[in-house]
């Protein structure tokens, strides 16, 4: 049989600009590309040429599972390919001791692949899939060793704390038992929970230093935009009228403005939107409440000028800068408690990170299909 053997160091399978699908993880794959030339495997940490019989039997194995799983996702039946049954005892990855079967993997693939052939298709779709699946996958083999490392550990789940957080669980969601499949599966995200409290979260600590020194360095993100103080003519189409003879209007306006005409008077005349009555007046609006062509606009305006005729789908304008006010920085003791949890959050995810590298390169996985 064809075996392919873990290797930690390659990159996420992704496409490229050039559409070319770059190679999995090799956590979670063999140590041969998505669709390589040829293909290699992992001996004594050397990297040797597969044979060309292997290198086509890793493509025919390949193929034959996204063919299954790109005909079910079309709605074909187990009987329309040939088969009685899913395949329920292949095997996708071996990890350490235990396996990740084929039909698991398919189980675990379902809504995925559903919602992927309702958006793409031809060989995008088989590329996004082959993707996914190495994704999931992965999140199979990571669950598969945290669960080990938990039994290994002593770390367990009472049955009185599963009946527990089931009820809680059917108590809050409007479809009890929808966000798990089971108690199994409840124990086993309980169990996953314990041992990261007792890997990672236990010695993790952020302390008031940090929590300073991240808001004094940036500031930038506890202050709000900046704000404009804007008037508008906004011109809309007569009957008949081009956008071009709406835009000479305009262009008329901003001359008479430049030669000192009172935009509040020319506002309140000839403009049709609903602040006309306020000679046009906005109030103070934010660059992102703008679209897009105004936003561009207001870039080059000091306060007291006039922007030339600006076009937009809903009309021609003519801005007025009247003033600006900066923004504000949110005082430290407002964003404390929330920054020291953010900053917790990053170094619980960094931390979590780093166990499950030292899992993966400790264990013994093996890629299948």
């Amino acid at each position: 049989m064809n075996r392919f053997l873990y290797a930690p160091l390659s990159r996420p399978l992704h496409k490229s600009n050039d559409c070319a699908p770059t190679p999995a993880p090799r956590h979670l794959r063999p140590s041969c590309h998505a669709e390589p030339p040829s293909c290699h495997y992992a001996q004594n940490d050397k990297v040797v040429p597969l044979s060309p019989d292997a290198s086509r039997m890793r493509r025919g194995l390949r193929a034959a599972l996204v063919g299954i799983v790109t005909a079910l996702a079309a709605g074909w039946g187990w009987a329309s390919l040939g088969l009685a049954q899913p395949v329920s005892d292949g095997i996708a990855a071996i990890v350490n001791s235990e396996v990740i079967t084929i039909s698991e993997l398919q189980a675990e693939m379902a809504d995925q692949t559903v919602r992927l052939k309702a958006r793409y298709d031809g060989t995008e779709f088989t590329d996004r899939l082959v993707q996914k699946q190495y994704e999931v996958l992965n999140r199979m083999i990571e669950r598969k060793l945290q669960l080990q490392e938990a039994r290994a550990k002593g770390i367990a789940v009472s049955e009185a704390e599963v009946e527990k957080a089931w009820e809680q669980l059917n108590q809050n969601s409007t479809t009890p038992g929808s966000l798990l499949e089971s108690k199994a599966s409840l124990r086993e995200e309980l169990t996953i929970r314990r041992i990261m409290n007792f890997e990672v979260r236990q010695d993790l600590m952020v302390s008031p230093e940090e929590i300073r020194a991240y808001y004094t360095e940036r500031q930038e993100l506890f202050t709000s935009p900046p704000e404009y103080h804007l008037r508008q003519i906004l011109l809309l189409p007569d009957p008949g009228e081009s956008v071009e003879e709406v835009k000479t209007r305009a262009e008329n306006l901003v001359r008479q403005l430049n030669e000192g005409a009172d935009f509040f008077e020319l506002a309140a005349e000839f403009s049709d939107g609903t602040e006309n009555l306020k000679g046009g007046d906005l109030g103070f609006l934010k660059k992102a409440d703008l679209l897009a062509p105004l936003r561009a606009a207001l870039e080059s305006l000091n306060p007291g000028e006039v922007s030339p005729a600006i076009e937009t789908n809903l009309g021609v304008h003519i801005l007025r800068l009247e003033g600006t006010k900066a923004g504000t920085l949110q005082p430290f003791e407002e964003v404390k408690a929330s920054l020291e949890n953010q900053l917790y959050q990053q170094k619980t995810q960094q931390a979590h990170e780093a166990w499950l590298a030292s899992l993966k390169n400790k264990a013994y996985i093996e890629i299948r299909f």
